[in-house]
């Protein structure tokens, strides 16, 4: 993969892990802005790549979100264009064709727990934690892709009062796939991640698209939808060994074909 500044990547047996490493606090300036579109579009074009691990370095702090700093130099990008590519990084995680687990070590805030929203799955350690601070500094976060995983009272509370939420009360809801000690979030990402890669990647890339287009269509056109996506899947050499494993009683051998 390319080289990148604030990303480290890693790849090994089908999984990808990707580090946010932007000291001190892991916020979003112009250099991960620039970065992150082109670390997910590449692992997802990827065919080794079955599933990604989404972290950051440190643990403390998972992503601090903006980085107020660059805001307020004299030279700053221009909050349009800002605001443009921050979508661009959003839109790349989401559409990574690869599931996506966030695995949070420490605290997620604005742009950050706008990452953790973007994701598959999160697995996340008894000491992170969740928020919208941006109010405090003049600003709005990303309550809109907040409301994808929690009810709207409970985005409400959050952004215009500022005040977050631990791992365990957005366990609550239903949202986290595991709360773990802080030496056991990756092992237990990492085993999640081999869950999903030992799948046939055709059936879960094409399982993660029909997701992501149906999530907002009524029921009976995502039916339709997601009934195409099946039509096309069983076609391929993928689904015709799943099947013929099946019935031999043995584990499947996937090409991605």
């Amino acid at each position: 993969m390319t080289d990148f500044k604030h990303f480290q990547v890693t790849l090994a047996d089908h999984v990808a892990e990707v580090t946010l490493d932007n000291p001190p606090v892991n916020a979003i300036g112009d250099g991960v802005r620039a970065e992150m579109p082109e670390v997910f579009r590449e692992l997802g074009e990827d065919p080794e790549v079955r599933a990604v691990i989404f972290t950051a370095a440190g643990t403390r702090i998972f992503c601090a979100g903006l980085d107020i700093r660059e805001v307020n130099r004299p030279d700053a990008t221009p909050t349009e264009e800002r605001q443009r590519r921050w979508r661009e990084c959003l839109d790349a995680l989401y559409d990574c064709p690869a599931p996506v687990i966030a695995a949070v070590n420490g605290a997620a805030l604005g742009g950050g727990l706008g990452m953790v929203t973007m994701c598959d799955f999160i697995v996340a350690s008894e000491r992170a934690s969740f928020g919208l601070p941006e109010i405090k500094v003049g600003l709005l976060g990303g309550a809109r892709h907040l409301s994808r995983f929690l009810p709207e009272p409970a985005v409400r509370r959050m952004l215009l009062t500022a005040r977050p939420l631990s791992a365990q009360d957005l366990d609550r809801y239903g949202v986290i796939y595991r709360v773990t000690p802080p030496d056991q979030l990756l092992p237990t990402a990492r085993e999640l991640a081999a869950e999903i890669a030992a799948f046939s990647p055709l059936a879960v890339r094409f399982g993660k698209k029909s997701l992501n287009r149906t999530e907002f269509m009524d029921m009976r056109e995502g039916y339709r939808v997601e009934q195409s996506y099946t039509a096309r899947l069983q076609q391929t050499e993928d689904a015709r060994e799943a099947r013929t494993a099946f019935l031999e009683k043995r584990p499947p051998v996937f090409k991605g074909r």
